[in-house]
């Protein structure tokens, strides 16, 4: 039997899975993304990431969204130290997007990928994949509001 340690892990093992997983993307594009891979890298046994994920999809499902959320953040820091004028702070929220794009070009391609367009099997990615877009489109209604569009 293996000792109590090799079965526990302490901390958040999903968070932790998602972590590693968005590392090996990040590293190796996603074809390099597997359950087993993500197990190896948080040193865990094979079958750990089955206990949070049912399968590759649902793993890459969380890696997105957690990529959504991080682009969602930046863009909202942006935002934050933007002027109130609803034009600067689309400009300071698109420059965030892309700065987004081009230091995690990997991220992105899986958040964007056709593997993932069928959202509805996964509703935390698309409520984490929703978020950026309506800050635009409230963004876009002050302006619209204002006469400016």
């Amino acid at each position: 039997m293996k000792p109590e340690s090799a079965w526990h892990y302490d901390g958040d093992l999903k968070a932790a899975l998602v972590d590693a997983a968005r590392a090996i993307v990040e590293r190796d594009g996603v074809a390099a993304l597997s359950l087993r891979a993500v197990a190896r890298a948080t040193g865990v046994s094979a079958m750990a990431p089955y206990h949070h994920f049912k399968d590759r999809s649902a793993l890459v499902a969380a890696v997105a969204a957690a990529g959504f959320d991080q682009l969602y953040t930046d863009k909202m820091a942006a935002l934050a130290s933007a002027p109130g004028d609803p034009a600067q702070r689309i400009v300071a929220g698109s420059m965030a997007y892309v700065r987004f794009v081009t230091e995690h070009p990997e991220l992105y391609r899986l958040m964007k990928s056709p593997e993932l367009a069928d959202r509805s099997a996964h509703p935390a990615l698309a409520a984490a994949a929703a978020r950026p877009t309506t800050s635009l489109a409230a963004m876009l209604a002050e302006l619209a509001a204002a006469g400016r569009l």
